[in-house]
C-alpha cells in the first residue's frame, strides 16, 4: 500500500508536464518499457500472445500542485483498506488504481501488452493516437482489456451504446472474476481500439466519485482484483475471444 499512496500522491494533468515525468520516471520507467511519440509507455511482458491490457496515467484536478502525501487518508471499514484526500481535491484513483494493477501484473510477469496511456482525461488523445498512426500493430490484438471503471461489478459490453466486445468473450471475464456484464460503458482508451480489436472492455477497479472532492478507492479491491487477475489464464482469454 505505501507505493500506492505515493502514487496517488501526485496530481498528474497535462499542465504540469515536470510532476507528469517525474511520475513516470518513478513509477513506471523502472518497468522496462518505452514510450511512443505521443507519451504513450509500452510494456510487452513475454512473447505477444494478442492481449492487451491498459490504464491511463493523467489524473483530473483543478490544481497543478503536488499533492501532500499527509493529505490522503486511510481508513479501515468492514476489514477493507478506504483511501481518500482530505476533501480537498480528487483523489486520482481514476485511474491510478488501473496503473497499479498494471504494474503488478507486470512485475509478477503475467504474459500481456500493456499501454498506459497519456491524455485520457482530455479526450483519449494518446489512444486516438495509437489508433490513427499504428493500426497494423493493433491488428496483432484479439483483446483489449482497461482497467479503468468505477465501483466492483462491471465487464463493459458496450460504451456510449456502441458494442466494444462479444457477450461470449465477456461472460468469460465476468464468471472468472465475479463481476457482471454491464452494457452503460462511458469512453476510456479501449473505445478508440473498436473496429481495429475485435474485443475491447473495461472493468470496475474500485474507486468511486470520479473528478470530485469526494473521491475514494476501496484498496483491498485493487489487491483482490489483481490477485484474480494473476490468476486468469491466457489461454482461457484468446480461446473466448474467437
Amino acid at each position: 500500500m505505501e507505493e500506492y499512496l505515493e502514487m496517488v500522491s501526485y496530481l498528474r494533468t497535462g499542465a504540469d508536464p515536470s510532476a507528469y515525468q517525474e511520475w513516470m520516471a518513478q513509477f513506471l520507467e523502472p518497468l522496462g518499457g518505452q514510450y511512443d511519440a505521443y507519451g504513450n509507455y509500452i510494456v510487452t511482458e513475454g512473447e505477444p500472445n494478442g492481449i492487451l491490457f491498459s490504464a491511463h496515467t493523467d489524473t483530473v484536478s483543478k490544481t497543478t500542485s503536488h499533492i501532500r502525501i499527509d493529505s490522503v487518508h486511510v481508513m479501515r471499514a468492514n476489514s477493507r483498506w478506504m483511501v481518500k484526500t482530505d476533501g480537498s481535491r480528487p483523489l486520482g484513483a481514476d485511474d491510478t488504481n488501473g496503473v497499479w494493477i498494471l504494474r503488478e501484473m507486470i512485475r509478477h510477469h503475467y504474459p500481456a501488452t500493456y499501454i498506459f496511456h497519456r491524455d485520457e482525461e482530455m479526450g483519449g488523445l494518446g489512444s486516438h493516437y495509437i489508433a490513427q498512426n499504428h493500426q497494423d500493430w493493433l491488428s496483432q490484438f484479439q483483446v483489449a482489456i482497461a482497467i479503468d471503471r468505477k465501483g466492483y461489478q462491471d465487464v463493459i459490453t458496450h460504451m456510449v451504446g456502441t458494442r466494444t466486445c462479444s457477450d461470449t468473450f465477456a461472460m468469460t471475464l465476468a464468471n472468472h472474476l465475479g463481476m457482471q456484464l454491464c452494457t452503460k460503458g462511458g469512453i476510456t482508451d479501449t473505445y478508440n481500439y473498436v473496429g481495429l480489436i475485435p474485443n475491447c472492455t473495461n472493468l470496475s477497479c474500485g474507486y468511486f466519485r470520479a473528478h470530485t472532492n469526494h473521491e475514494y478507492a476501496d484498496f483491498t479491491f485493487c489487491q483482490e482484483l489483481l490477485n484474480k487477475l494473476l490468476q486468469l489464464e491466457p489461454k482461457l482469454l484468446q480461446c473466448s475471444a474467437r
